[in-house]
């Protein structure tokens, strides 16, 4: 992928940031997954969510062989001993995450061991392709939504806003959540999946930030929405071509000395690997 010349500049500004505010506070920096380079396309949100939406809503639903629903994500996440110790590592690992929900709000939850990234902070192609050893393996109960929360939401798109986001539904930080949250534990029909595309586009607050290759090295383009609070924003990753969700980071965007975070920084993201209907939950 060509990287425009502003994107290029863009990271090497924040190299040289790091290395100033290294030098000033002799601080260990702690090592987060670089961020995407974008390439900026012609358009805005608004057309790019219809790109998306349409390509979902022209797609057939899978055939039902299965009521169990597999959802597989690559996650990574920056956590407390990564940061204010001496202890930290080079080594940024993602683990592989399958979720499994029965007909009757079950979850069963397999993680399986870390898997380094590489120096552009994705997965290679031969990590997705092996099978590592697991290293949780849960019976839960499902979300409080139910397994077929997802099928109730088809019925009424011109509410679903308020359905998925009832204390909300304006907000871009909370559509988005709601939108990352759905992938993340559903099997989602293309007709919902293009109708929260739909409702992504028409919050205000939502930035187009350019096309680039997301933690698989897929295409991707990323929309932003803010975050949980006023130090982070969430980057939205989706295929442009087929409309699929393809993940999520967390972005920090106000350094954290103390921590060892110089802004911007990822400190957490899910890569949606797949998502199917299985008829049990073997792992």
């Amino acid at each position: 992928m060509v990287v425009a010349a502003g994107a290029c500049v863009v990271v090497l500004m924040i190299a040289i940031g790091v290395s100033l505010l290294n030098r000033a506070t002799n601080m260990e920096v702690t090592p987060t997954p670089p961020m995407a380079e974008m390439v900026m396309g012609d358009g805005g949100v608004a057309s790019v969510v219809s790109q998306l939406s349409e390509s979902l809503a022209h797609q057939a639903s899978g055939a039902v062989d299965g009521s169990v629903q597999r959802v597989v994500t690559y996650e990574w996440e920056l956590t407390d001993h990564s940061v204010g110790s001496g202890e930290r590592s080079s080594s940024l690992e993602a683990v592989r995450v399958d979720r499994l929900l029965t007909p009757d709000g079950f979850a069963r939850v397999i993680e399986r061991r870390g898997q380094e990234l590489d120096e552009d902070g994705r997965l290679p192609r031969a990590a997705l392709a092996r099978e590592e050893a697991v290293v949780s393996d849960e019976m839960a109960s499902g979300p409080p939504e139910g397994a077929e929360y997802p099928d109730l939401l088809l019925t009424d798109f011109a509410a679903l806003a308020e359905r998925i986001a009832p204390d909300c539904p304006g907000d871009a930080r909370c559509i988005g959540e709601a939108l990352i949250a759905l992938h993340s534990t559903y099997v989602v029909d293309p007709l919902l999946g293009a109708a929260l595309w739909e409702v992504l586009g028409g919050t205000e607050g939502v930035v187009l930030l350019g096309e680039t290759l997301d933690r698989l090295g897929r295409p991707a383009v990323a929309l932003q929405v803010p975050g949980h609070d006023a130090e982070h924003v969430t980057v939205i990753f989706a295929d442009l071509e087929r409309g699929a969700f393809l993940g999520s980071e967390s972005i920090l965007v106000t350094s954290r000395p103390g921590d060892g975070l110089v802004a911007p920084a990822v400190v957490s993201f899910s890569a949606l690997a797949y998502a199917v209907l299985e008829s049990d939950l073997a792992p």
